[in-house]
């Protein structure tokens, strides 16, 4: 939409102010694709994985996506985690794909502070469905998507 308006703005507006404009949707642009998408997974999956870099591909407009994996002890991280994500990112090297390892539970505080510290809204960040193990409502992750 915004490189549409681009056009229409070269098109009807006086060169100068049309360049400024121009600039302005350029650096929206811009802002659009950097924009950080939280994945938290649990599993190590790459059918999973996939569904997800599918997801953000299809519906977000940012090209950043953080798998998250939160951990108790290093022996419960999934052994070929690293190696799918490695694939996914050769599946879709339109994406920037970055793992992210958290020593913790995942809960709502935990999203909280990773909102937080990483200044992603808590709306462009997802997951799978809650195991019965997750002891938080989901209406406590205050916008989070499933």
């Amino acid at each position: 939409i915004l490189l549409a308006c681009k056009a229409f703005v070269v098109c009807l507006l006086p060169k100068k102010f049309a360049a400024y404009v121009c600039a302005a949707i350029d650096r929206r642009v811009r802002a659009c694709y950097l924009q950080r998408v939280v994945f938290f997974v649990n599993q190590e999956g790459v059918e999973f994985m996939t569904k997800g870099c599918q997801y953000v591909w299809n519906n977000e407009q940012g090209r950043w996506l953080k798998i998250v994996h939160f951990y108790g002890h290093e022996k419960n991280i999934p052994p070929h985690l690293e190696a799918n994500v490695q694939v996914l990112r050769g599946q879709f090297p339109q994406l920037r794909i970055d793992l992210v390892f958290v020593r913790g539970t995942f809960d709502t505080d935990a999203v909280h502070c990773l909102s937080e510290m990483w200044r992603i809204p808590k709306n462009f960040m997802f997951m799978g469905c809650p195991g019965p193990e997750f002891r938080s409502s989901v209406a406590e992750l205050g916008g989070l998507r499933i």
